[in-house]
C-alpha cells in the first residue's frame, strides 16, 4: 500500500483473511496491490475521505501450464532441465520430467524455451488459451553443431535461420555477429539456412543445411559477387522512384531497393537463384506488380522489369438510392499458381476506387461500409482486355446486436466474431468490453455466426434479431491420431470437422487457430489436438464425402484415429 513516496507492507494469514482487516489511514489518495502466492495480482484505487470505504478484491488463482520433457531418442524423462517463458516465468523440471509453472493471464507467453545440459536449445508455443492447460509432450534431442567458414576478406554477418514448411522466409534463430567463422552449437535436428550478409541491400547469400541428430556439420561458402543492373517502366515511360522489394526463394532472404530518376538501380549481389521482384511506386500504383526469373549466380545480369496498365476501376454505390458511398473498404483477390494475390484500399470521397496494375485471372472484388452488407462480385480478367469498370452496390443494412457471455453470465470481451452468408464469410469483428458487438444486416437476413474467444471454447448460433449467445466452458479435450496401417503417423492432414452434424468453416478453425493455438492440422506425430473445446458431437473426415469418424467428446479427454491406407 502506497502514500505519495510512502509505502507499508502488510502481511496476513490464511485466518486473518477470513474476516474483514480494518486500517485506519490519514485522508489522502491510495493505491491498493494485494499479491498472494498462486493467485494474480490485484490493484486498485482509492481516495480516503471523511467516511468509511470498503474495499472488495476477489482473487483469481493464477493458471497453471504443465507439462514433461523428455528424450526425442530413448522417451526417458529429463530431470534438471531449465524452463523459461519470455514473461519470466520460470521451472525446472523434476526427476520424472515433470514442470508446472503458473504465467500470468493478463502476461500471457508466446514462447516457452527448455535447455538440459547435453541436450539442444528447444523451443515450443504455449498455448494461447490463457487457462490451465497439459502442455504436449517436449522431446528434446541430443545438440548437434553447424561450423560456417566464408572465403572472404571483407566483413560480414553470419546469422542461423530455421526453415519452416510452408513458409517462404526462414525464421531467425540465432542473431548475426560479424566474423568470418562461426560455430552454431545446440541445434535440434533440422532444416536450417545459413545467412551471410554484407553491408549492401543484395549482397546476401543463404546455404541450407540439413543436420541430423547430435550431426556436425561443415558449411564452407565461397561468394562470387556479380552486379544486377534493374530497369523499371511504365507504359514505356521511366518508373523513377520505384520500391522494388527482392525475394530468393533457394537462400530465403530477401533486400529491399530504390530505383533513381530513370528508373534504374544497379546492386552487388552474391546469390543466384530463383528471385521474386516486387514493385511498388504510390501513388501511380495501387497495387504490387511481380516478376519470377531464375538468376545464374557470378555474371553481370540486366533485368527489365515493364510494369503494365492494366487496371480495374469503379465506384461503390448505395443499392436503394444510387448514391455514392464514400471510404468504402474494398478487398481485390487474384487467383493464381502462388495461392493468388489480395489488395486491399479504400474508395474516395466520391467512391471511386482503381487497382493499378493487376494481372490477368478470377478476381474477386468485395466492398464494405458502415451501416451496409458486405458486397462481392466475381469476374474473369482476360486478355486482351486492359480496363475493366466495376460498380458494386452495397445494400443496407440494420446494426444486429449480439452479447457473448459465459454460462455464467459474465461479459466476453475480445472474442473473435465471425459471421457468414451461407457458405461464405460476410464479415469479422471483435467483441467489446461488455461482450457486445453490432452486425450489419439486411432486413429478413439471417446470419450463422460463430464466436471463438481468447480462453478456449467456441460458440455458434443462427442470428436474425439482437440476440445473446452463452459460450460453454470448454471442458473437452479432443485429440485425433492421423496414422498409417502400420501405425506411422502421417503429418499435414486437415479433417473436415463437424461440431454436431455443422461443418466448421475454415475461417473458424483458422482463428481457433490463430487465437487459441489449436492445431487443426497434424504435426510431425501425427496428433490433431483441440484443446478446451464444448462437449457434444464431433466428426472427423479427410474430405467432405469420405465417412466420418464420430465421437461423443464430455469432459476430459477424448482420442480417435484416422487411419489412413494406401
Amino acid at each position: 500500500m502506497r502514500v505519495s513516496a510512502a509505502s507499508w507492507k502488510i502481511e496476513l494469514s490464511d485466518r486473518q483473511l477470513r474476516t474483514p482487516v480494518t486500517l485506519r489511514l490519514a485522508r489522502g489518495t491510495y493505491d491498493v496491490a494485494i499479491d498472494a502466492p498462486h493467485y494474480a495480482h490485484v490493484g486498485s484505487h482509492v481516495v480516503i475521505g471523511n467516511t468509511p470505504e470498503c474495499i472488495v478484491a476477489t482473487l483469481k488463482r493464477l493458471p497453471i501450464l504443465s507439462g514433461i520433457v523428455v528424450s526425442r531418442a530413448s522417451r526417458q524423462p529429463i530431470g534438471g532441465a531449465v524452463i523459461t517463458t519470455d514473461t519470466k516465468d520460470l521451472a525446472i523440471s523434476d526427476a520424472d520430467g515433470r514442470f508446472a509453472i503458473e504465467p500470468d493471464p493478463e502476461s500471457w507467453p508466446v514462447k516457452i524455451n527448455v535447455s538440459a545440459a547435453g541436450h539442444a536449445d528447444t523451443t515450443v508455443t504455449a498455448p494461447r488459451s490463457r487457462v490451465s492447460a497439459a502442455l504436449e509432450e517436449i522431446r528434446m534431442s541430443v545438440g548437434g553443431s553447424i561450423a560456417v567458414e566464408v572465403a572472404t576478406d571483407n566483413p560480414v554477418e553470419l546469422e542461423l535461420r530455421k526453415r519452416i514448411e510452408g513458409r517462404r522466409m526462414s525464421v531467425p534463430m540465432r542473431a548475426a555477429q560479424k566474423a568470418a567463422k562461426r560455430t552454431f552449437e545446440g541445434i535440434e535436428p533440422g532444416s536450417y539456412t545459413v545467412l551471410v550478409s554484407g553491408a549492401e541491400p543484395c549482397q546476401r547469400y543463404g546455404a541450407r543445411v540439413e543436420l541430423g541428430e547430435g550431426e556436425t556439420k561443415l558449411v564452407s561458402i565461397q561468394l562470387e559477387p556479380f552486379r544486377l543492373r534493374l530497369r523499371t517502366e511504365l507504359a514505356g515511360e521511366p518508373l523513377a522512384k520505384a520500391s522494388v522489394l527482392l525475394q530468393n526463394d533457394d537462400g530465403q532472404w530477401e533486400a529491399r531497393l530504390e530505383t533513381d530518376e530513370s528508373g534504374d538501380a544497379s546492386v552487388e549481389m552474391w546469390q543466384g537463384g530463383h528471385v521474386s521482384a516486387w514493385i511498388g511506386a504510390k501513388p501511380i500504383l495501387t497495387a504490387p506488380h511481380v516478376e519470377k526469373r531464375t538468376i545464374s549466380g557470378g555474371r553481370d545480369v540486366d533485368w527489365f522489369l515493364d510494369v503494365p496498365v492494366r487496371e480495374i476501376v469503379g465506384t461503390v454505390i448505395d443499392a436503394a438510392s444510387g448514391a455514392e458511398v464514400p471510404g468504402a473498404a474494398l478487398s481485390l483477390h487474384i487467383s493464381g499458381e502462388d495461392g493468388g494475390l489480395a489488395v486491399r484500399m479504400k474508395a474516395d470521397e466520391h467512391g471511386h476506387f482503381r487497382f493499378s496494375p493487376v494481372p490477368y485471372g478470377e478476381h474477386r472484388l468485395k466492398a464494405a461500409a458502415q451501416d451496409f452488407a458486405i458486397a462481392e462480385t466475381t469476374y474473369s480478367f482476360a486478355e486482351p482486355e486492359q480496363t475493366r469498370n466495376v460498380t458494386i452496390a452495397l445494400e443496407p443494412a440494420a446494426r444486429v446486436r449480439l452479447v457473448v457471455t459465459d454460462v455464467r453470465g459474465a461479459p466476453i470481451a475480445g472474442a473473435r466474431v465471425l459471421h457468414f452468408r451461407g457458405p461464405s464469410m460476410s464479415g469479422m469483428g471483435t467483441t467489446d468490453a461488455a461482450g457486445t458487438i453490432e452486425i450489419p444486416m439486411t432486413k429478413d437476413e439471417t446470419r450463422d455466426v460463430y464466436v471463438v474467444p481468447r480462453d478456449g471454447s467456441f460458440g455458434f448460433m443462427q442470428l436474425r434479431s439482437a440476440a445473446s449467445m452463452a459460450i460453454a466452458d470448454g471442458t473437452s479435450r479432443i485429440v485425433i491420431r492421423t496414422e498409417t496401417q502400420s501405425h506411422e503417423p502421417l503429418a499435414n492432414v486437415a479433417p473436415v470437422i463437424r461440431y454436431n452434424t455443422r461443418v466448421i468453416p475454415l475461417e473458424v478453425l483458422q482463428a481457433l487457430e490463430m487465437i487459441q493455438g489449436a492445431r487443426v492440422r497434424s504435426g510431425s506425430d501425427g496428433r490433431i489436438v483441440l484443446d478446451h473445446m464444448p462437449p457434444g458431437a464431433y466428426e472427423f473426415s479427410p474430405a467432405a464425402l469420405d465417412p466420418p469418424v464420430r465421437m461423443v467428446a464430455t469432459h476430459g479427454e477424448t482420442v480417435a484415429v484416422l487411419t489412413f491406407t494406401r
